[in-house]
């Protein structure tokens, strides 16, 4: 059992992990497109909210994390105790 919980730990981790890199390529990607648009054009001012939008996935990670990471001690300690 102390395995299946080590093993979820990890891939819940990997996860965390990729949806991070996956915001911040995203984020990097959309601000060279925006770049290359007019200023005062709707589809600049679409790719600056979901700039924004993408932005505050970082700031939600960790929150999810701590909440993981909670679930897992409490697994741990049901599982000691039998």
């Amino acid at each position: 059992m102390a395995v299946q919980v080590i093993d979820l730990l990890v891939a819940v981790g990997l996860g965390v992990v990729s949806v991070a890199l996956i915001a911040a390529f995203g984020l990097q990607l959309m601000g060279e497109v925006q770049d290359d648009m007019d200023p005062d054009s709707a589809e600049a001012n679409a790719t600056g909210e979901g700039i924004d939008a993408l932005g505050e996935i970082p700031s939600k990670l960790g929150i999810i994390v701590l909440a993981f990471i909670i679930v897992v001690v409490i697994s741990v300690i049901k599982l000691i105790r039998g």
